[in-house]
């Protein structure tokens, strides 16, 4: 499931396991990407600071034994170390980046002697692999060679967002022998993606973690089925995640109480549907669709947004108003009453590489399931706007997402990538603070049922206006 602290989870399991382990046992932790592989890193390595486990980096040079005595708890739990082809973009995670201790070693060697050996840095790589307990990879990288010492000593293997790994990439780690393998996904979001047609037609975008969920479920009682829910989101507002819990979760999906309480103070709408049914999609050479009418709308609605937390922060930095403990200045506790809409939506002209301007649109992203969408949406929005497609922005999240549908032409009966309810539910599950909608929902609710009961839950919730011969504005409060 989106957002229920899957990381944080795998973090704790790591925890829990590491001093079960034998001595030459290790955990091989995986998932299909580099950017998942360092956000695991990160929280496993803010499990070790919570519960008080130094990992200082330095462990592995030959003077560790000199170091403070608190690292003799954490050699008894264990090590955590990073294997890749290049470095993490984090400087906090590069101490624990295999190369960078290998590196460490003959720097080491060469200050001491002057000179190392091919067969030396091969000894120092070794020695940094059998003292790791935890050891974090891609699974691409698992048929490395370099990782070949690990045969028959790995008794756990974790992947994460395994329901996006391709099947063949998931049998990778299995080579070293594990006993035991956990799969950690969400199998209602989107696939991996397989852009060849033999692969599509030999059904290689199915991922390990689907198969076996099939599987279970057509052989086994519910009750027995060795498949966990984590039924608590952490990341979004109450009133975003009711729809996706009804439609895909059947209800079981909830939000913790404290997400309500800490976004109390933002000062508009979570959730609104903008429906646009005048409008046309047309289709660029590579055959992709775009929306010149939501193109405008959006461009307008971004600069809406842009213009209304700018009037906000400096008001608020004139009264020295005190920022919530959320740190987050788009919701300081400020009030709006003595705002008028028209007087907020028309500032002097903002200075679009002010700080304050910058940081507000780096908080917004818009997200459409065509990329000639995307192209033109980058050219008339803020460079600090993050634009892409849904099935990029799968795992992302931003504090306000606007969408594109783009979809829009009543005399097809058709409509395309929307037809996916996986792509649905990663497109409504993007945000934390806000998430506004804009597409023809006339036409979507016609031709699909997972369309029809979001338009009745919306009309059901006053969340949905049609705009036509005018432009949208903000949904305040």
């Amino acid at each position: 499931m989106f957002s229920t602290g899957k990381s944080k989870t795998i973090a704790g399991i790591i925890l829990k396991i590491l001093p079960k382990l034998r001595s030459k046992q290790k955990i091989l932790v995986c998932a299909p990407s580099n950017n998942a592989c360092d956000e695991l890193m990160r929280r496993i390595l803010d499990q070790f600071v919570e519960q008080n486990i130094d990992y200082d980096a330095g462990q592995y040079r030959k003077d560790w034994k000199q170091k403070k005595e608190s690292l003799k708890m954490f050699y008894d739990l264990g090590s955590v170390i990073r294997v890749a082809s290049q470095p993490p973009d984090d400087h906090r995670l590069c101490d624990h980046f295999f190369d960078f201790m290998v590196m460490c070693e003959v720097v080491d060697m060469i200050k001491s002697r002057g000179y190392v050996t091919t067969n030396e840095v091969r000894k120092a790589e070794n020695y940094i692999i059998k003292r790791a307990k935890v050891i974090i990879s891609t699974l691409n990288y698992c048929a490395s060679a370099r990782l070949h010492q690990l045969n028959g000593k790995v008794a756990f293997v974790i992947i994460d967002e395994a329901t996006q790994s391709l099947e063949a990439d998931s049998l990778l780690p299995f080579r070293f022998g594990c006993a035991k393998i956990l799969l950690v996904g969400d199998p209602l979001q989107l696939p991996p993606t397989v852009l060849s047609d033999a692969g599509k037609e030999y059904n290689l975008s199915q991922s390990l973690y689907t198969r076996l969920y099939e599987r279970f479920f057509s052989t086994e009682p519910i009750n027995k089925l060795p498949i966990t829910m984590l039924e608590t989101q952490y990341r979004m507002y109450e009133d975003i995640c009711r729809f996706p819990s009804q439609l895909f979760y059947n209800n079981r999906l909830l939000t913790d109480p404290s997400i309500q309480q800490n976004y109390e103070h933002f000062p508009l709408k979570p959730l609104y549907y903008y429906n646009i049914t005048l409008s046309k999609h047309t289709y660029d050479d590579a055959s992709s669709a775009f929306n010149l009418t939501e193109e405008d709308i959006i461009r307008h609605f971004s600069t809406q947004l842009v213009s209304y937390f700018y009037s906000l922060r400096t008001q608020d930095d004139e009264q020295d108003n005190v920022v919530t403990e959320l740190d987050y200045e788009l919701i300081s506790n400020v009030s709006t009453s003595s705002n008028s809409l028209d007087d907020i939506l028309q500032p002097p002209t903002i200075d679009g590489s002010n700080p304050i301007v910058i940081d507000i649109c780096k908080r917004i992203a818009v997200i459409t399931p065509y990329r000639a969408q995307v192209r033109r949406l980058k050219e008339c929005l803020s460079p600090y706007i993050e634009v892409g497609t849904v099935d990029g922005f799968q795992g992302k999240e931003k504090d306000i997402v606007l969408i594109s549908c783009v979809r829009s032409n009543m005399a097809q009966n058709a409509i395309g990538f929307l037809n996916d309810m996986k792509r649905l539910n990663v497109m409504l599950t993007r945000s934390k603070y806000a998430l506004y909608i804009f597409g023809n929902f006339t036409q979507f609710s016609q031709l699909h049922e997972g369309w029809k009961q979001l338009v009745d839950d919306a009309k059901h919730r006053n969340i949905i206006e049609d705009i036509q011969a005018f432009l949208p504005t903000l949904p305040l409060k």
